[in-house]
């Protein structure tokens, strides 16, 4: 089911700078924009204080330090680690002694970074894997410990809205009706908006980690393992197909790992940029008469094992959703959670006031 008033109201997460609020006299959308997205170092330009976001995704970590500087948000920092936490899932919610070792070591990599940074203009947010450890997992703790400041698990829906916001400074301000997908390691992200405005948020209970870990460890043939893989997604999109159908879009944008490996993978064959059902299968039946993944070309090694599943589920969002072509966006989860920090930080009332203003338009009570 798509969200509704309640959703927003549920949660203090949801609703950060939300898009329709004016902030310094100005609209969400005319936050200052990335530069240096390439995220190489550079020395920091101004007094302004720097913004950190980390990301702790079901496949990877990210760090990112940014600055605002002469109207723009320029990266100070960048930092990736494939960490792969999903795959270190064990029954009882816990995390096996592995995967959590090398989480940790990470996070101590991270935590040497992020020591210049205000604890105000910190955020650290756990996504899908976090949200499914045990109560008795005593791996949060240890990575509050090492990191020195707490760990958000945030909703499924608040991650969407991130990664929306992400997405739609790193596009500009329009008046497009957008579709934009995030295929994490964990969940995929589905979300309608309208120029700053997400209107319909979805996080579905599937990712390139586990999907690929499902249906791709074993040693049945390739064939089958995209036949069952792409099943597997297409039941997963259907019971919320209908409402997204029903709310249309102008523009469909592809976020995070497994849509720029997609990109990576099309320009080594020679198929361009523009992400289509055409070329997608292209890619598949490459797959399969390789008989391996480690041989696709422009395919980046660190994303061989997770591949797979996350081009099956990309695969079954355009069968659901009819689409056409998909444009990738290098923006996603955290740099949204820094315009979220920097809108929060010009106007510190502004996510009240956005509960006011939705419980107003919905007739609910406060």
């Amino acid at each position: 089911m798509g969200s509704t008033p309640d959703d927003f109201l549920e949660s203090d997460n949801l609703l950060g700078a939300n898009c329709r609020q004016k902030i310094s006299g100005k609209g969400l959308g005319n936050l200052p924009s990335f530069s240096n997205s390439d995220g190489t170092n550079i020395e920091s330009q101004n007094d302004a204080p720097q913004l950190a976001a980390i990301d702790l995704g079901s496949n990877s970590f990210h760090l990112l330090i940014a600055q605002e500087n002469q109207g723009r948000v320029v990266v100070v920092d960048k930092y990736k680690e494939m960490v792969r936490l999903g795959e270190g899932l064990i029954n009882g919610g816990r995390l096996n002694s592995e995967i959590k070792d090398r989480a940790l070591l990470c996070l101590t990599r991270i935590a040497q970074r992020i020591r210049p940074i205000a604890s105000e203009n910190l955020r650290i947010v756990g996504t899908n894997t976090l949200r499914q450890l045990s109560s008795n997992s005593a791996f949060v703790t240890q990575a509050e410990e090492i990191l020195g400041h707490p760990i958000e698990i945030i909703s499924g829906r608040e991650e969407a809205r991130l990664i929306y916001l992400g997405v739609c400074q790193d596009l500009g301000d329009n008046t497009v009706q957008r579709l934009v997908i995030d295929i994490g390691g964990g969940s995929t992200e589905l979300i309608v908006g309208h120029s700053f405005s997400p209107t319909t948020l979805e996080s579905l209970h599937m990712g390139c980690v586990s999907m690929s870990r499902k249906h791709f460890k074993s040693k049945e043939k390739l064939s089958l393992a995209f036949r069952n893989a792409i099943d597997d997604a297409l039941i997963e999109l259907e019971p919320v197909a209908q409402l997204y159908l029903a709310s249309g879009w102008d523009q469909v944008i592809g976020a995070s790992g497994t849509i720029n490996s997609v990109v990576s993978v099309q320009k080594a064959l020679g198929l361009g940029t523009q992400i289509s059902l055409v070329t997608l299968s292209h890619i598949q039946k490459a797959i399969i008469d390789l008989g391996t993944i480690k041989e696709l070309p422009g395919l980046p090694e660190e994303r061989r094992a997770v591949f797979a599943g996350g081009i099956s589920i990309l695969i079954a969002i355009f069968k659901t959703f009819n689409l056409e072509s998909m444009e990738a966006s290098q923006s996603a989860l955290r740099e949204g959670v820094i315009y979220d920090l920097l809108g929060r930080k010009q106007n510190s009332d502004i996510r009240n006031q956005t509960v006011k203003d939705l419980a107003a338009r919905f007739g609910i009570d406060q």
